[in-house]
């Protein structure tokens, strides 16, 4: 997957593509490492809280963000512009998943950690007039809005 550019890769500047790269690796393994926490839920969350399918609610949303972060990863490997669709998505479902982290928790501590990962973990896309930047844990990455 690395060695894949798409057709308008040539035109992105090295530093650029080195940067899209590495943010790449930083999509790919937070893709593999969101399956282990996917599993350790399934067999940890209780089978039913108030609600049915508890467990199931949550792997399945886990996985739905799995394949979210993969895509992104591909994408970017590719030097491909649109990778901002997956990347648009992974940051919808990183905020949904932190708003029921905090409105689901069961004590105020809870709810104030889970309030503090929520604004620490500074996942946020941001688009300026001519470029989409695409930004996680610090890393970010401009993709000229013209090679759409």
């Amino acid at each position: 997957m690395p060695g894949a550019a798409s057709a308008g890769a040539r035109d992105i500047p090295p530093g650029v593509r080195r940067r899209a790269r590495r943010l790449a690796w930083v999509y790919l393994i937070v893709a593999v490492g969101l399956i282990v926490w996917t599993v350790f839920l399934a067999l940890s969350l209780p089978k039913e809280n108030l609600e049915h399918h508890y467990r199931l609610t949550w792997a399945g949303f886990d996985l739905i963000l799995v394949l979210a972060i993969y895509l992104t990863a591909h994408w970017a490997f590719r030097l491909d512009a649109r990778v901002v669709f997956p990347a648009t998505v992974v940051a919808t479902l990183l905020v949904v998943d932190a708003w029921f982290d905090i409105t689901t928790s069961t004590t105020a501590k809870a709810a104030t950690g889970a309030l503090i990962l929520a604004l620490a973990s500074n996942c946020r896309p941001r688009r300026s007039r001519s470029t989409w930047r695409i930004g996680w844990a610090g890393a970010s990455v401009n993709w000229p809005i013209s090679k759409w």
